[in-house]
């Protein structure tokens, strides 16, 4: 069985309540007081958040991508090599601004307030 919190991290937020609420009354009915407890425990995310779940749920390779850059950003640190951590720093900035538009693009969101954009 699928984690009842993936479906309800993928929900709109608008949808969270509510959601939240029926997963855990099903587990409740089920019988299952840990889950339905789990589930009802879930906080709301918020819309920035949402929208990278939106993202890494339709991309499974984005995790990968910030995993592989972040390494190699540690080992430029480590190394104290500062050609190359201005240069990993500016493919950091032009991955973040590529998956935030992606981000808001597969959360439907066309005109992101400043403060969302930044968060």
């Amino acid at each position: 069985m699928a984690d009842p919190l993936d479906a309800l991290y993928a929900a709109k937020p608008d949808d969270f309540t509510a959601l939240r609420t029926e997963l855990a009354a099903q587990a409740k009915k089920r019988g299952d007081a840990e889950e339905a407890k789990r589930i009802g425990a879930a906080r709301k995310p918020t819309t920035a958040a949402w929208i990278v779940n939106a993202l890494a749920l339709a991309d499974r390779g984005v995790s990968g991508q910030l995993t592989d850059l972040g390494e190699r950003l540690r080992a430029a640190h480590a190394g104290m090599d500062g050609a190359q951590i201005r240069e990993l720093s500016s493919e950091q900035r032009h991955l973040v601004e590529e998956l935030a538009r992606r981000g808001f693009a597969e959360a439907k969101v066309s005109a992101p307030s400043a403060a969302l954009r930044e968060d």
